[in-house]
């Protein structure tokens, strides 16, 4: 009995471990909780103690691995509906400059690079682009950017 207990000890860690680096959204860790409960059951009932005692602390570790499982879980899902940090899509929103705009040809520096761009609202006047306005970047074709100029509220100095 003492051998199955420590076998399945070391097969809820194990468990646990796999389950860290591959996204099974906890069933891996759901079947390391019981390894590893029904391992210490059966560890506890091999050194005389009673079935009551070995109960109890089977499910004091099932109580804490389920809220540890649970908060892991809850992580995992909050992180997968996060917004987009990286490729060409996350710059969708953020502020830019205009480093050049002659001959319908606009620079716009967005997030450290320098991209091509097009303005969202052709306009005759103030509404142009001209080097050093504040864009927001509206949409991607491509590796081109739709901007805007960006309002007053939009701009933090």
């Amino acid at each position: 009995m003492v051998a199955i207990g420590i076998l399945l000890l070391v097969a809820g860690v194990v468990l646990f471990f796999v389950e860290a680096h591959v996204p099974t959204h906890g069933v891996l860790g759901a079947g390391a909780l019981a390894a590893l409960v029904a391992g210490v059951v059966l560890l506890v009932l091999a050194a005389d103690a009673s079935l009551a005692v070995g109960l109890a602390i089977g499910f004091v570790l099932a109580g804490v691995g389920s809220a540890l499982l649970l908060l892991g879980l809850r992580r995992v899902v909050a992180a997968r509906r996060g917004a987009l940090r990286t490729g060409p899509e996350a710059v969708l929103g953020h502020l830019g400059v205009v480093r050049s705009a002659a001959d319908g040809e606009v620079r716009v520096f967005v997030d450290g690079a320098l991209w091509r761009a097009r303005p969202f609202q052709l306009g005759e006047g103030s509404d142009r682009l001209h080097p050093g306005d504040r864009v927001v970047v509206e949409g991607l074709h491509g590796l081109t950017l739709d901007v805007r100029k960006a309002d007053e509220l939009e701009v933090w100095r």
